[in-house]
């Protein structure tokens, strides 16, 4: 479970980010619990002592106030679990250095007042990474993209292109790329609600929106379109008539 520790005066801001977590977090299977307001350093460091799971910390900061002990808080999230996430609440980026200065590597940053569309970027891809920690063997696409590892569920991948030497596998928030085949994903992930539709893309099928065979190409969610091989339109059209039936 996700924990939700957030420091933030103000109540249109707290409930935008609350908003936007809880869609995020449907939309990734990710159970979230909200732990109660505060606006205390020192009382956040108690729910987090108290907290054994991953924390997401959401922490503001308001123009000319000293931020050691709100940076000495992230500092503690980040050295309890690794895995935690902190997402700073500003006025402007220049806040930003005040906390880079003290050794703080955010998540992500918001800008105050905050946007529903700009927390749903962010809070997308900490749920979607939160998500795919909790996935088990099996049922996630594991990629090296240089020194690191990334485990994606199969749900979240909405296709995969071939493109300038390099695979790019495309979520809802992000475009992951790297060096690797196609053969080999494909080996991964068809048989696991994925179709090769053309030489250069894997779609996962329960994406498609819409199917346009007279343009031969296929609509995914978030507007993506992606292209189908003259001679996979058959095997398109019975892959979707049987996920469809499922």
């Amino acid at each position: 479970m996700l924990s939700l520790i957030m420091l933030e005066k103000d109540e249109a801001d707290r409930q935008t980010v609350c908003q936007a977590l809880r869609q995020c977090c449907r939309e990734a299977d990710v159970p979230l619990n909200a732990l109660p307001e505060t606006d205390s350093p020192r009382e956040a460091l108690r729910f987090l002592r108290e907290e054994k799971g991953t924390v997401l910390l959401m922490l503001s900061a308001e123009e000319g106030e000293d931020v050691k002990d709100r940076a000495r808080l992230a500092l503690e999230v980040c050295r309890q679990n690794r895995d935690n996430y902190v997402v700073l609440l500003l006025h402007h980026l220049q806040m930003l250095e005040r906390f880079v200065n003290l050794n703080i590597r955010p998540s992500g940053v918001l800008l105050k007042p905050v946007h529903e569309d700009k927390a749903v970027k962010v809070l997308r891809r900490i749920a979607e990474d939160y998500g795919a920690l909790c996935i088990p063997e099996g049922h996630c696409l594991v990629l090296r993209v240089g020194s690191a590892v990334r485990r994606l569920p199969f749900s979240q991948i909405l296709y995969v292109e071939a493109r300038d030497k390099k695979l790019h596998v495309n979520t809802r928030s992000q475009c992951i790329s790297l060096y690797e085949s196609m053969k080999s994903v494909a080996q991964t992930l068809e048989g696991n609600g994925f179709l090769q539709c053309h030489r250069a893309f894997l779609v996962n099928l329960a994406a498609v929106t819409e199917v346009d065979l007279v343009a031969s190409e296929l609509r995914l969610l978030g507007g993506h379109r992606v292209p189908v091989a003259r001679s996979a339109r058959e095997e398109v059209r019975v892959q979707l008539l049987e996920n469809a039936e499922v």
